[in-house]
C-alpha cells in the first residue's frame, strides 16, 4: 500500500514540474556594412539588398537552445527573371566562441519532421495527463484509506480562418512594377511581418504556426515576393555553447549572407 502510494507521488509530481526552464537565450541578427537592421512591432530584422531584396530575423515562438532555431525569412524578386527559392536555398553555420570558433554543419528541418515531433510531444502530453488522473486518484484513495486505517483499497482545433492567414503570409502576390525598388519590398517585407506576428498572437498551438507560416520551396515571379518560417535543428549544440550563426541565402544566382548572434545574458 505505501509503495503505490509513494510510485503514484512520484508519477504525480514528475508530471507537476512540466517541461524545465532552459537556460535564457539571446538571438540577434547582426547587420553588415552593406545590410540595413529594421523594427517591426518591437522585433528586429536585418534585410540585403542586391538584384534581390532578402530579410531575415530570428523567430522566438519556435526557439530553444537545445532544441530548434527558427527565422523569419522574406524574399522579393526585383529581377527580370522567374527565380525558383525555398528552405533548400538555406545553408547555415554555427562559429562556436566557446571552442574556438569550431565550425558545425546546421540542418534544415522539414515540414514532416517538425509536425512528427509536435504529433509525438502531443500523444505524450495526453497519455501524461491520463496517467497524472489515475495517480492523482490513487493518491486521494490512499490517503483516505490511510485515514481510516484500511490498507484495502486533448488536440487543438484549427483556427478557421487559417486557409485565409497563410494567403497574407506565405502566398506570393503580385504587385506593379515599383516591386522592383526596394523601399516598397521593404514595405511589403513590414507588412508580412505585420500578419504573422498578428497570425502568432491568435495561433492556438505550435502546430497551427507550423501548417500557417512555415516556407514551401516556390517560384516567384519578377515583381512578387515570398515569405515563411525556416527551422534549423540545434540538437547537436549544448546549452552553454555561445557563437555566431552564419546563413547563406542564394536568391536567383547571388549570395546573401547574414550574422546571427547566439549568447547568454
Amino acid at each position: 500500500m505505501k509503495l503505490l502510494f509513494m510510485i503514484n507521488l512520484l508519477a504525480l509530481s514528475l508530471l507537476l514540474q512540466g517541461c524545465k526552464t532552459l537556460h535564457p537565450m539571446r538571438m540577434s541578427a547582426i547587420p553588415n556594412d552593406q545590410q540595413e537592421e529594421f523594427v517591426v512591432e518591437g522585433k528586429e530584422a536585418v534585410s540585403s539588398v542586391k538584384t534581390h531584396y532578402v530579410s531575415l530575423s530570428p523567430y522566438r515562438e519556435f526557439c530553444s537552445a537545445t532544441g530548434k532555431t527558427s527565422y523569419v525569412l522574406f524574399v522579393q524578386n526585383m529581377g527580370k527573371e522567374k527565380i525558383e527559392f525555398g528552405p533548400q536555398n538555406v545553408n547555415i553555420e554555427f562559429h562556436d566562441k566557446t571552442n574556438g570558433l569550431a565550425t558545425k554543419s546546421i540542418q534544415l528541418q522539414t515540414y514532416n519532421e517538425i509536425l512528427g515531433e509536435i504529433e509525438t510531444k502531443e500523444r505524450n502530453k495526453k497519455n501524461a495527463l491520463t496517467w497524472a488522473a489515475v495517480g492523482a486518484a490513487n493518491i486521494f484513495s490512499a490517503v483516505s484509506d490511510f485515514i481510516s486505517n484500511d490498507d484495502e483499497k486533448d488536440h487543438a482545433n484549427k483556427n478557421s480562418n487559417a486557409s485565409k492567414v497563410q494567403a497574407n503570409l506565405i502566398a506570393s502576390e503580385r504587385v506593379n512594377s515599383e516591386a522592383l525598388s526596394p523601399e516598397l519590398a521593404q514595405k511589403n517585407d513590414e507588412s508580412f511581418r505585420h500578419f504573422l506576428n498578428q497570425f502568432s498572437n491568435q495561433a492556438k498551438s505550435k502546430r497551427d504556426i507550423l501548417d500557417n507560416v512555415f516556407m514551401t520551396s516556390q517560384t516567384i515571379q519578377p515583381g512578387q515576393h515570398h515569405g515563411g518560417l525556416i527551422v534549423s535543428n540545434t540538437k547537436v549544440m549544448n546549452q552553454t555553447e555561445e557563437g555566431v550563426f552564419t546563413m547563406t541565402v542564394m536568391v536567383g544566382g547571388e549570395s546573401h549572407v547574414f550574422s546571427v548572434d547566439r549568447r547568454f545574458p
